[in-house]
This record gives structure tokens, sequence and C-alpha cells, in this order.
């Protein structure tokens, strides 16, 4: 039977997962669907079983978690009602996320196996028209045996030339892609030949603005440096700014920025803006792994370990001169 819109009394409301799996790597972005067997004249409202933080989105019928941590674990579903009611609401099934740790997932077994997707020029944002390649790299032995696999719009398309590559001449098993388009951006990982094992994705993101910035692709382990770079399409302005989960950290003639001796507080979402020509790159997630060097109580503050920033001034070949040290102080309390 269908009511006065014509929908069925019964409507089938499936959740799926757009990425390799429910097992996932911490930092790894996910994308999951609220998909309505029935259509409606007037619309579905999609509501969610998890609460929006800074790194969860909604976009209609689709929830984005831009990075995966462990607090993100657990159980999701969606619900649908009709558009401009209060009726009757439809539930999803329930899928429930993992997050691992590793470089590699073994989604069988607990193993982890030293298999890892790299990029050139390294980070995840690129200049559309520019290019860039991947390359699976297995530790202690070659890469055979490992596919490249890419998602596009739902569906994991695999190998180098499929996905719109070409294989180097000059590099075994890497792939190189030019001239970037928007088709070439999203998630990219290594698979195992059986399909048990994968890579952590690598997300690429192709740039059509002024500026971009670019830093690790892969997490960064505690009391580790790691570099971040505000790249502009032509030349660099004076007035680079960056910042962190929306705060603005460093101000000044600036394209480069060394981060010393990683804590978990460095860990967020950072981007470049250019207050002059008013432009802004988009975010890149930097994870950082591992436990936390804790101060004594004792210790006076004059003591207290901070984490460095060392400052590089640069165009788009990054030249090393005119080096400055900054120093980032975290004014939260510490946990003893």
């Amino acid at each position: 039977t269908a009511d006065a819109f014509g929908l069925k009394d019964s409507i089938k409301v499936q959740l799926t997962l757009e990425s390799p799996g429910s097992r996932v790597f911490a930092g790894e972005a996910i994308s999951l669907r609220c998909v309505v067997d029935e259509p409606s004249s007037l619309g579905w409202i999609y509501n969610w079983s998890q609460q929006i933080n800074p790194r969860h989105q909604t976009a209609g019928d689709r929830y984005i978690i831009t990075a995966m941590t462990a607090a993100d674990q657990g159980p999701y579903w969606c619900t649908v009602r009709k558009n401009g009611t209060d009726e009757k609401l439809w539930h999803s099934n329930t899928i429930t996320l993992n997050v691992s740790g590793g470089n590699t997932l073994d989604t069988h077994h607990a193993s982890h196996s030293p298999s890892m997707l790299t990029v050139t020029p390294p980070g995840g944002q690129h200049f559309r028209g520019e290019h860039f390649s991947l390359q699976c790299e297995v530790a202690g032995r070659n890469s055979t045996g490992w596919t490249l696999k890419h998602l596009v719009k739902g569906k994991v398309e695999s190998g180098c030339v499929t996905l719109g590559g070409r294989i180097s001449m000059m590099k075994q098993g890497e792939c190189v892609f030019s001239r970037l388009y928007s088709g070439n951006g999203g998630p990219y990982w290594c698979e195992s030949t059986d399909g048990h094992q994968r890579s952590r994705i690598v997300n690429i993101t192709v740039g059509y603005g002024y500026m971009i910035i670019q830093g690790p692709t892969h997490p960064v382990s505690a009391g580790e440096n790691f570099k971040l770079r505000c790249i502009y399409w032509h030349d660099p302005s004076n007035a680079t700014t960056f910042y962190k989960d929306g705060v603005e950290i460093v101000a000044q003639k600036s394209t480069e920025l060394m981060i010393q001796n990683a804590t978990k507080a460095n860990e967020g979402f950072y981007k470049c803006i250019d207050s002059v020509n008013k432009q802004e790159s988009s975010e890149t997630w930097v994870s950082v792994t591992g436990e936390t060097m804790k101060i004594p109580s004792r210790q006076s503050s004059s003591m207290k370990q901070h984490p460095t920033l060392a400052v590089t001034s640069g165009r788009r070949d990054f030249p090393s001169s005119n080096k400055y040290q900054w120093l980032l102080l975290d004014l939260r309390t510490p946990s003893f």
C-alpha cells in the first residue's frame, strides 16, 4: 500500500560504506551513504546516529568523517523521513567501524606487513594541470602482488593504466599521473592480490585555486619533526598565515613551517590563508601517534619543554635560506 505521497508503507533504507572496508586506519577519511529505495516528491530528511564534530560532515545522504580516530569507532546508522513532515521514520542497517594502527591492514588477522603508498612530490594536495606519482612500497622486497586502487564515486578501480596513469620507465612500480584534473582526486591505496591486506589510504585533492598546503600523508610519530608547505600557483605572497584547527599559529613572510618534537597537541587540521589576496588552501590533516612525554609536576614552568616551530621563507622550490626559530606555547592545562 501507499500513502498520500505515493510512498510504500515499508521503505528499505540501506547504509553503505564508501571505502575499502569497515576496518580503517587512524587518520583516514571515510564516507557513509544512506540510500533509500523509494523516491519522494518532497525529498528526504536524513538523520544520523553520531553527533557532528569538526571532523564529521554531512552532505545530503552522505556522512563524512575526514580523519578517523579511536573515538569514532562504533556503530553507525541513519534514519529518513519525508521532507516537511514529522511522520514515520525509516531506519537503516547498522555498520560498525573499527580503527587500526600500523602501516598495513590485515582484514583477516592482526598482523601488519610493511606496505606503504608513497606520493611524489609528497603531500595530499596538488595543483590541476601538474603531475604526481604513486608507488606501492613493501619493505625488504619488491611490490609484486600489490595493486594500486582508487575509490571513484563509490566504485573501486584497480591498476595504474586503468586509473589514468602510466607506468614509469625510470622507477619500478611507480605510476605517474600527468595533467591532473578533479577526477584524479580521492582515496588511493595498495592492496594485496588476495584482498586480505591493504596499505593506509592516501587522499589526493586536486586544487583549482590560488594556493595549496602540503604536509605528511602518513602519521607522524611523537617526538619526530614534520614540515608543512604553503604553495602558490604563482609567486608567493608576503601575507601567508598558517592556521591549525581554525586558529592562527604563524603569520609572517613565510611559506614553510617545520614543527619539531611533535606531540599529540600538534595533531589536527592545517591550512594556509593569504589575507591580502583573500585566498586560502584546503585543510590537510596531520596525525601524531605514540605516547607523549609527560613533565613531572614538580618541574618549574621555566624548564618545561615545548614543541618548536622552525619557519623558513621560500617560493615553490623552497630554498633553505632565511631560517627563523619560533616558540609555540601550549597554553592548555597539562594532565599529569
